[in-house]
């Protein structure tokens, strides 16, 4: 286990999409149980501005079409559509197991902060066509 890694991104207080995913492949593989652990509800890291950038555009585009209007089937509730409407910032919470009783598998649980502090936790699940994004609260 590389404790190295958790030192400069707690140093830094920023992680990067490719720490994410090297830190969620390491869970996965089972080969670095730590990093399961990166965050808490007290602790969480800021992401940065191109991933941002990225997911508030993702999150957008699952919410309304290009043209501004609502989806018929968007996955927001009025209470996640309000903080979308005045976004501040992402902060990764942590790694969540959704796997099954075999299989670990860590996907990164993401939290969507309002400019009134309010906030919702999600994880993306690209690989679901149907349901790409889990709620959490």
């Amino acid at each position: 286990m590389n404790t190295k890694i958790y030192k400069q991104i707690a140093d830094r207080g920023v992680i990067t999409e490719r720490e994410i995913l090297l830190l969620k492949n390491r869970a996965n593989r089972g080969s670095d149980v730590m990093c399961v652990f990166v965050g808490d509800n007290d602790y969480t890291l800021k992401i940065t501005d191109e991933q941002t950038a990225k997911g508030i555009s993702w999150l957008l585009d699952k919410w309304k079409t290009p043209k501004g209007r609502v989806r018929k089937h968007n996955p927001f509730n009025q209470k996640q559509q309000a903080i979308l409407s005045h976004f501040k910032e992402f902060r990764l919470v942590g790694f969540r197991d959704c796997g099954n009783w075999f299989v670990n598998w860590y996907l990164p649980v993401y939290r969507v902060i309002s400019e009134h502090g309010r906030h919702f936790d999600y994880i993306a699940r690209y690989s679901d066509k149907h349901n790409p994004i889990m709620f959490l609260d």
